[in-house]
C-alpha cells in the first residue's frame, strides 16, 4: 500500500512533464489524425486504424492473464496436481 501514493505521484508528474512540453499533444495529433510530429507528412487513415486495433489487441491479450480466457483449463491443472500428490503414508492410525 505505501507504493500507490508513490505510484500516483510518478504518474501525474509524468503527465505534468508530457504537457508542458508539447509531447502529449503530438502524441494527439498522431493518434487522432496520423500526423507525424515535425514534418508535413500524415498517414492514411486505414493504417492507423490498424495500427490502433494492433496495438489494443495486443494490450488485451498480454495484461489478460490467460486461465482467464480458458476457465476450464484451471479446473484440470487443479485436478491433474492433485492425482501427482502422493498419497499418505499413514491416513489412519
Amino acid at each position: 500500500m505505501k507504493k500507490v501514493p508513490f505510484i500516483a505521484l510518478a504518474v501525474v508528474l509524468g503527465l505534468v512533464i508530457l504537457t508542458k512540453a508539447g509531447i502529449f499533444d503530438s502524441l494527439m495529433l498522431f493518434v487522432l489524425a496520423g500526423i507525424i510530429p515535425g514534418t508535413k507528412y500524415a498517414v492514411p487513415s486505414t493504417f492507423m486504424l490498424l495500427l490502433i486495433t494492433s496495438i489494443a489487441w495486443l494490450l488485451f491479450f498480454n495484461l489478460m492473464p490467460i486461465d482467464a480466457l480458458r476457465p476450464g483449463r484451471t479446473a484440470k491443472k487443479k485436478t491433474t496436481a492433485k492425482k501427482r500428490l502422493p498419497k499418505q503414508r499413514y491416513k489412519q492410525i
